[in-house]
C-alpha cells in the first residue's frame, strides 16, 4: 500500500540543453513503494527528467530532494538510486554473476556480502543457476532479470526504468511488466518509469505524470487520467478517442443541460457543468469503448443517437474495430467485444445508430 509521506519530491526542476528548454520546472512527489510512470511523446522531457533523478545530468535550475534529504549536487553513486537502462548495459565480457556483482565490488564490499546479495538478488529474479552464463546466452527477458538483480544487489532503494520493456516482443513485454510489478510490490520499493506506451503504463502505475513539451500537463491514477483527460492533448495520447467538432448551444428553458450541435449533423445532449468554459466551437471527444452500436432503428428514442454507416471493420482477436461514416468526411471509431458463437452483424455498408453515453462526452474549447 502506498503511504503518503514522500520518498522523492522534484521541485522545480529545469533543463536547457543551449536554447531549448527540455525540461521545464517539473515538480512532482513520489511516495513510499509507489510506481510512477513518467509518461508522453518522444521529447516531452521524461527520460531527462529520469536522468536528472538519476544524477547523470545536472538541472540547471530547482531541486532534488530523496527521504528530506537534498541531492542535487550529490553524484550517482551516492543517491541511493539504481537505473536500469534501456539497452540493459550489461557487460559481454562477464558472466551473469559477475554483472550482478559489479555495483557491489565497486563499492567495496566485502567478498562475502557480495556473495550473498548477488545470490539473493539472482534468486529473487528468478535466475539462481544462471551464474556462470554470460549475457549472450540468455533471452531479452532473462537479460532483463539481470539488469533489475545488478540494481537490487546494491540495496537500492529507488528503482529508475528507462524504457525497459522496449526491446521486447508483444507477449514477453506483458509477461516482464507483470514480473515486474509484482516484484516491486513484494519488495515495496519505490519506482519512477518512463515510458511513451500508454498502456504499460496504465497497467503497472499507480500514479501517472503526463508530460508534453517539457512540463507536467496532468497528473492522477491511470482510470482518472484515462476517463477525465484535462486537456485535449491528453486525451488523445492516452488511447484511441474520436475528435467531432460542435457548436454549443444552451437553451433557456432547461439550466441543467446543453446541447452540442455536430458539424456533422445530430446533436448530444450533456450536463452544462461539463461544459466548463467552453463555449461556442468546441472539439467534442468520446473513447470508442464507451459508444454502443445497434442496426439502424433498433435504439431510436434515446437521446444522444446518431445515425451512420460502417465503411470498415477491423478484426483485433477479443474485440473489434468499427469505421463508421456519420457523413462523408466524418468517421468515428467503435470498439465492440467479439461474440462467441460468431461474427458480428456488422459488415461495410451496414446502416447503423449510435448510442453516445452523456459520461463519455468530454469537450474542450476548439
Amino acid at each position: 500500500m502506498t503511504e503518503h509521506v514522500a520518498e522523492l519530491e522534484l521541485i522545480r526542476l529545469t533543463k536547457r540543453f543551449a536554447q531549448v528548454i527540455a525540461v521545464d520546472r517539473v515538480s512532482l512527489r513520489l511516495g513510499r513503494g509507489e510506481f510512477l510512470s513518467l509518461l508522453g511523446p518522444s521529447g516531452c522531457g521524461k527520460t531527462t527528467t529520469l536522468r536528472m533523478i538519476a544524477g547523470f545530468v545536472h538541472p540547471d535550475e530547482g531541486r532534488i530532494v530523496y527521504r528530506g534529504r537534498d541531492i542535487t549536487e550529490d553524484p550517482p553513486y551516492r543517491r541511493d538510486a539504481g537505473l536500469v537502462f534501456q539497452n540493459y548495459a550489461l557487460f559481454p565480457h562477464m558472466s551473469v554473476g559477475d554483472n550482478v556483482a559489479f555495483g557491489l565490488r565497486m563499492r567495496r564490499a566485502a567478498k562475502h556480502v557480495i556473495r550473498e546479495r548477488a545470490a539473493w538478488a539472482l534468486d529473487l529474479v528468478r535466475l539462481s543457476g544462471y551464474e556462470h552464463r554470460r549475457p549472450h546466452e540468455l533471452s531479452g527477458g532473462q537479460q532483463q532479470r539481470v539488469a533489475v538483480a545488478r540494481v537490487l544487489a546494491t540495496g537500492a532503494s529507488l528503482l529508475l526504468f528507462d524504457e525497459p520493456f522496449s526491446n521486447l516482443d508483444a507477449k514477453l513485454r506483458k509477461e516482464m511488466q507483470g514480473e515486474l510489478r509484482e516484484l516491486q510490490q513484494q519488495l515495496g520499493i519505490a519506482v519512477v518509469h518512463v515510458t511513451h506506451d500508454q498502456e504499460e503504463a496504465m497497467s503497472m502505475s499507480d500514479r501517472l505524470i503526463i508530460m508534453n513539451e517539457g512540463r507536467v500537463v496532468q497528473e492522477g491514477g491511470p482510470g482518472d487520467v484515462y476517463r477525465t483527460p484535462g486537456s485535449e492533448f491528453v486525451a488523445e495520447f492516452m488511447g484511441q478517442c474520436n475528435r467531432l467538432t460542435a457548436h454549443v448551444i444552451e437553451p433557456h428553458h432547461d439550466p441543467a443541460h446543453a446541447r452540442l450541435a455536430l458539424e456533422s449533423g445530430g446533436q448530444l445532449q450533456l450536463a452544462r457543468s461539463e461544459l466548463g468554459h467552453a463555449r461556442g466551437r468546441v472539439s467534442v471527444l468520446i473513447r470508442p469503448e464507451h459508444i454502443e452500436i445497434a442496426l439502424a432503428g433498433a435504439i431510436r428514442g434515446r437521446a444522444n443517437v446518431l445515425a451512420g454507416v460502417v465503411r470498415r471493420v477491423v478484426y483485433r482477436g477479443s474485440t473489434t474495430t468499427l469505421h463508421i461514416n456519420l457523413d462523408e468526411s466524418t468517421e468515428v471509431l467503435v470498439e465492440v467485444s467479439n461474440p462467441s458463437d460468431g461474427p458480428l452483424a456488422y459488415t461495410p455498408g451496414t446502416q447503423v445508430d449510435l448510442s453516445v453515453p452523456i459520461s463519455a462526452i468530454r469537450v474542450f474549447s476548439d
